[in-house]
């Protein structure tokens, strides 16, 4: 069955078209890099994190796999700045995050100035309070230039949630063909664009009368003389930004911690408008000026001119108010697209949407349209036949494969007799009665009146010595050649020689592989020698069907393959019998459609390599005695979902002398798996060498402690420390109830691996849950305390790595490549990327080959279920001499690639933990549910794809009302 499965996988690939159409994928080139400045609050904000976030090609911000943004961070200075290396041409999220102080670390709690004249609840105006959690501010920039400054404050953050959720059409869009009409104003996205991002800055500038909240300099009121001299313009209108800031912080202070978060929430809602004045809102536009005009007031200012520039800002507000309706929003719109991005690139947007529509319109049909005219048809036969005869000879094939193996066996038990003569052929229906022939002097056997012929020899499993020829080692060859036949199915095999001569040296044998535990140089009797593995191989064989040669269907497939199963034993059981998992296989072959003759004389060939490796092959214990490809993902029946082991683990704290330091430590035994030691040495004051604040400080003083792990073993007078792995330096002071937890929320001591079985899940008691939901473990016995276990995640053999790579040559026709690399170490956790490559002139070697040229159709696939919380993926689509037409009526085409980007996020209940902004600013983990598992309420039909065409997203795909629907990023949109 193996062979017959790996020999159809060359069948896969020209259904892969139709699988993919109407989605896709995009490259982009390496952009270059350059530093910019980015500014928080109102110059005053110091000692915050900035992290800074690539906006991907899906519009969204980069994350890895545990949901956190994947991010270089920065501390800021006095000024509230840092500087940032970032991609030119691209979008860039910028997070600030406040910290406290750390004495341990000798971190400093991020502050910021006062901003309000009567004083703030920490401290008078002009003092810096601390501002640890009532930032958390956003700004989202597109294409920044060399040492160009950007800010950071609430009121780019209401742009960045606005951004990330519409987009603006200026003008309704008539529609054409099956793309619907769309009025104008916000319409939503889900993703970040160059284009959104633009507008949400522009009008969100327009709504609180900034002339642009990213780039204005707010003015710090606790310095406002140092606008005296400024330009009139320049100054009321950082006055204003800057007073407008200071209100809104007294209002978050009075409201409490997520002000700025309630009000984009609430600014998004409303689709980019604030609410003048009443209503039942968080902000008020009435309510922020009227506080921003109180705090101007009450400015003690000298300079002449200065009050001219303050008393301005504030009759503007006052005119402003007075024209306020009650429980009105804002009726403001953003700039332009052409004034927001110059001719040149507007053009190049509605240019980009007109082509990502018409590809659209390509793909509609794209399963029938991928191989050009004539070819489909062509290829279609050709696999058609294949599968045809595959599917007529898998029963034959699987006969043979069995022989092959009984083969060997048979020779065995003919050996180890030690007469001259075959052992018992009877049960063996395939062997011709009296055919079967042995010498014990040459320790030749043949079958089948010779056409089989079967010996052995030492095999050499040490390559990397100069001997070649061992008289000795733990594998021995059983050598296999010769030809089997089964209902018309004819199998022939033979060695690999020096100079294809069967007459020299023998490259690479032909049959079946046994590996000894201890050196041999014969085959052994396995009771006084186990066997540890098998390896089945085909150096050089041929597979044909004997009835097609000289027929219209005539087809052979050559090569080589090798397959080995690896045997084990039940790790918690050493006198069980051992059983052998597939481990590895590989098989190099070419389907030709002439019979023996040379590569070169074929006119309709392809080419297949596969190679795969298992997971758990040397742990997982199977059902049978042999694995089969149907095995894999398949849990042993033995140790089944939900059984419950006593005592499993338990632990016990103490103290011990180690170098004459006081340790403390914690005892986690595991009888069934690993037990290990944590140790935890005493603290040190230690100069911050490694900068473990990121203040660029080395020479401060912080606390340290050190931590051991060492393994224990049960020396059946208790349990004793074996090894130890080298120490890991904590910055902070020894804390063991803290550290324990710490551990525990990675699930070190909550999810436990036993060899054979699986993962087990130990319920640990906790405390109530914190404000942010968190568990936090309950204070540790002072006894050893025992706690059983439950399986939840039964071992399985898994693929670690599956390579299929298929290249078809049609006479006088495009090359198509077929590639697919594939890891899956369970049935619902893989990652696969595959491509189908048409019309190519060369290949690119990545995670997978592409084929590339002028001519070149290409879909590139990936998918990914690996992670902790979302699927991530792509469809990528290149082809060539895509046609639009123009408004003036000529038709251009261009090359072109369209990319369909997937990430949707798990629908779990409940959550099993989640990731908060810590005291120190870092992400901290934050367990939820002191559970195994969790209910999984995701469904395929609620994914959303990001359609990027040439680097910029165009619009989503998701399913409304039962049908996928694209919208564009125009706010027109179709169905597919």
């Amino acid at each position: 069955m193996a062979m017959h499965k790996l020999l159809t996988a060359s069948l896969l690939f020209p259904a892969f078209a139709g699988l993919m159409s109407g989605c896709s994928d995009s490259g982009s080139s390496s952009p270059s890099t350059v530093s910019v400045y980015v500014q928080a609050g109102q110059e005053d904000v110091n000692q915050a994190i900035v992290r800074s976030v690539l906006i991907t090609e899906a519009g969204l911000p980069d994350e890895d796999a545990e949901g956190r943004l994947v991010r270089a961070e920065h501390v800021t200075d006095e000024e509230g700045v840092v500087k940032a290396v970032i991609s030119t041409g691209e979008l860039q999220l910028f997070e600030l995050i406040g910290r406290a102080a750390d004495s341990d670390t000798a971190t400093a709690a991020t502050t910021a100035r006062c901003q309000w004249v009567a004083g703030c609840a920490q401290g008078a105006f002009a003092t810096g309070i601390e501002q640890t959690q009532s930032l958390s501010w956003r700004s989202v920039a597109y294409d920044l230039s060399k040492n160009e400054r950007i800010r950071v404050t609430p009121l780019t953050d209401l742009a960045a949630q606005l951004a990330f959720d519409y987009v603006y059409n200026e003008s309704p869009d008539s529609g054409s063909g099956a793309v619907a009409e769309v009025a104008a104003g916000w319409v939503e996205t889900g993703y970040y664009s160059a284009f959104s991002v633009e507008q949400a800055i522009s009008q969100v500038s327009r709504v609180f009368g900034i002339s642009n909240v990213q780039t204005t300099e707010p003015a710090d009121l606790t310095q406002i003389h140092d606008w005296r001299k400024a330009d009139a313009a320049a100054a009321a209108d950082s006055i204003r930004y800057g007073a407008l800031l200071a209100a809104w912080a007294h209002l978050a202070e009075a409201y409490g911690n997520g002000f700025s978060a309630a009000v984009a929430a609430d600014f998004s809602a409303n689709k980019g408008q604030m609410m003048q004045q009443g209503g039942a809102q968080t902000l008020t536009l009435a309510t922020l000026y009227s506080a921003a005009i109180t705090n101007l007031q009450a400015l003690t200012v000298t300079d002449a001119r200065l009050q001219g520039y303050i008393a301005g800002v504030i009759s503007g507000l006052q005119a402003e108010i007075d024209l306020f309706t009650a429980d009105t929003l804002t009726a403001k719109t953003p700039d332009t697209l052409l004034s927001l991005f110059g001719q040149s690139d507007y053009d190049d947007f509605v240019l980009g949407i007109k082509r990502t529509k018409a590809f659209v319109g390509v793909m509609r049909n794209y399963s029938e349209t991928f191989f050009e005219d004539g070819y489909k048809a062509e290829i279609d036969q050709y696999v058609d036949l294949l599968k045809k005869i595959g599917d007529e000879h898998a029963a034959n094939l699987d006969a043979i494969i069995e022989a092959y193996r009984e083969t060997a066996e048979l020779y065995q038990q003919t050996f180890l007799a030690a007469a001259n003569a075959c052992a018992d052929t009877t049960t063996y229906p395939w062997i011709s009665q009296g055919s079967c022939t042995y010498n014990n002097q040459t320790g030749v056997m043949t079958l089948n009146s010779g056409n089989i012929i079967v010996s052995q020899a030492v095999a050499d499993v040490n390559t990397t010595d100069a001997d070649d020829k061992p008289t000795s080692s733990n594998a021995i060859d059983v050598l296999i050649r010769g030809t089997y036949e089964q209902g018309g199915l004819r199998f022939v095999v033979d060695n690999v020689y020096e100079e294809d001569n069967a007459a020299n040296d023998i490259l690479s044998a032909s049959g079946v592989r046994v590996y000894y535990t201890t050196p041999v140089s014969a085959l052994a009797d396995p009771a006084g020698n186990e066997i540890l593995g098998y390896e089945m191989r085909w150096s050089d064989f041929s597979l044909y069907d004997s009835g097609r040669v000289g027929g219209a269907e005539e087809t052979e497939v050559t090569g080589s393959y090798r397959i080995f199963f690896r045997g084990v034993k039940d790790p918690q059981d050493s006198s069980s019998e051992r059983r052998f998992n597939i481990d590895s296989v590989v098989l190099n072959g070419r389907i030709s459609d002439k019979v023996g003759d040379d590569n070169d004389k074929d006119v309709d060939y392809s080419t297949l390599y596969v190679a795969a490796t298992s997971t758990n092959a040397a742990e997982y214990y199977p059902e049978q005695r042999f694995t089969s490809f149907n095995g894999f993902f398949n849990p042993n029946p033995a140790f089944a979902k939900g059984d419950v082991v006593n005592s499993l683990v338990s632990y016990v704290t103490g103290e011990q002398t180690v170098a004459g330091q006081t340790v403390q430590y914690l005892d986690f035994y595991v009888p069934l798996g690993d037990s290990q030691r944590f140790r935890f040495y005493p603290t040190v004051k230690r100069e911050d060498v490694n900068d473990a604040d990121n203040d660029d400080d080395r020479t401060e003083l912080v606390s340290t402690h050190d931590l051991e792990i060492c393994d224990l073993t049960d020396s059946g007078n208790g349990w004793v420390v074996s090894t130890c792995q080298p120490k890991q330096r904590l910055y902070a002071e020894r804390d063991l109830q803290l550290a324990i937890n710490d551990l525990w929320e990675a699930g070190v001591f909550s999810r436990i691996e036993i060899p054979g079985r699986g993962v087990y899940f130990v319920t640990w008691p906790t405390k109530p849950a914190d404000a942010n939901g968190c568990l936090t473990l309950a204070d540790l016995a002072s006894a050893e305390t025992a706690m059983s276990g439950t399986l939840y995640d039964p071992m399985v053999l898994g693929l670690n790595a599956v390579r299929i790579t298929s290249e078809v040559r049609l006479d006088d026709q495009p090359r198509t490549l077929f590639d697919v690399l594939l890891n899956a170490p369970t049935l619902d956790r893989y990652k696969l990327t595959a491509a189908l490559s048409h019309d190519y002139s060369g290949l690119t070697n990545g995670d997978v080959f592409l084929g590339n040229g002028s001519a070149l159709d290409r879909i590139v696939l990936s998918f990914d279920t690996d992670s902790s919380f979302k699927t991530t993926g792509s469809v990528a689509v290149y082809k060539d001499g895509v046609a639009l037409t123009l408004d003036d009526g000529t038709t251009t085409t261009i090359d072109s690639e369209l990319t369909a980007y997937l990430q949707q996020s798990y629908n779990l209940s409940p959550l099993p933990y989640k990731y908060i902004n810590g005291s120190d600013g870092k992400y901290d983990l934050c367990v939820l549910s002191n559970s195994a598992e969790v209910t999984d309420n995701t469904l395929p039909e609620d994914a959303a794809f990001t359609l990027n065409f040439r680097d910029v997203v165009y619009g989503r795909i998701r399913q409304e009302n039962g049908i996928w629907v694209i919208r564009y990023i125009d706010g027109s949109w179709e169905t597919l």
